[in-house]
């Protein structure tokens, strides 16, 4: 998705981080009934209280498993989480994790604090009051429409508490103890001080070289072509996602990546170099899902199913 200056969201999450059983949660309820965040009986239905419903609803919507205009479970998400033929049912494979938060970081239109944060906001050392004045900074000179800055300060306290692991003792509360998946990623940590973070680029070898494709296909498909400079995907471009920096990826690692994905898949992708500049070229056209199936079952000749 590309950043709009005024089709976009802030405060979505209620105040609250994604946690790990939530989105399993929410998947189960809505398969059973599509108007389950709707009945009145959604908190008992599905044991939280009306905020998090809310909530829950919403990051099913930035993660892009529901759709946010039917309501409907998308297809992705039913080839991932349906309980009987879902490729990871229980939320139990990192590489699933990856995804997920490929679909979040690149959803400009939901998570549009995540998006900038993970696309446009390249600090590697930050306090959370820089990046809270930052966002409130693109927000006033990129926004088209209102926003508080309240709602600014808890996205980015959302935002830091999701992907940081906690640091718990026994006067914690249980819930809060409970990091969001994405957390484990390692794309996030606490700094020296309590109030610093870092978010570093580097090699990533846990990022699976499939989903990186998925992402890449998907960005070629927004955009349009079927060939692009990998310094487009390394850095978002005309205010469209860039798996480079949604991963965290350095440079050398996101070209390394890509020639094996190519070397992988030589039928359907190359790494080309033209006047010095490296290109990601797709050979035939393909549905991205089609990269996430082949992971999922380790079997590359299952990708031109």
């Amino acid at each position: 998705m590309k950043l709009d200056s005024l089709d976009c969201r802030f405060g979505g999450a209620q105040k609250f981080p994604v946690r790990f059983t939530w989105l399993t949660k929410g998947v189960r309820a809505v398969a059973m009934d599509p108007k389950a965040f709707e009945k009145n009986s959604a908190t008992v239905d599905l044991g939280v209280g009306s905020a998090m419903v809310k909530s829950i609803k919403y990051w099913l919507q930035a993660c892009q498993l529901l759709d946010k205009g039917t309501g409907a479970l998308s297809p992705l998400c039913s080839l991932i989480f349906d309980e009987n033929t879902g490729w990871d049912p229980y939320l139990e494979d990192d590489g699933t994790i990856w995804l997920l938060h490929w679909m979040l970081a690149s959803n400009a239109i939901d998570a549009t604090a995540i998006f900038w944060f993970f696309n446009l906001h390249h600090q590697s050392e930050f306090a959370a009051e820089e990046t809270t004045t930052a966002l409130r900074d693109f927000v006033n000179q990129n926004i088209k429409k209102s926003v508080s800055p309240g709602t600014l300060d808890a996205d980015v306290s959302v935002l830091l508490r999701m992907y940081s692991q906690s640091k718990v003792d026994a006067r914690t509360p249980l819930e809060d103890s409970l990091d969001s998946p994405f957390s484990g990623l390692g794309l996030m940590a606490k700094g020296s001080g309590d109030r610093r973070y870092l978010s570093r680029f580097s090699d990533r070898p846990n990022l699976p070289n499939l989903i990186l494709g998925y992402a890449a296909l998907t960005v070629m498909r927004n955009r349009g072509t079927e060939i692009l400079p990998i310094e487009d995907l390394m850095y978002s471009k005309d205010n469209y996602a860039a798996p480079g920096t949604v991963f965290r990826l350095t440079e050398d690692a996101l070209i390394r990546k890509l020639e094996e994905l190519s070397w992988q898949l030589a039928d359907f992708f190359e790494v080309r170099e033209s006047n010095g500049i490296n290109q990601l070229f797709r050979k035939i056209d393909l549905e991205p899902e089609a990269l996430v199936h082949g992971y999922y079952k380790q079997n590359l000749e299952e990708v031109a199913a």
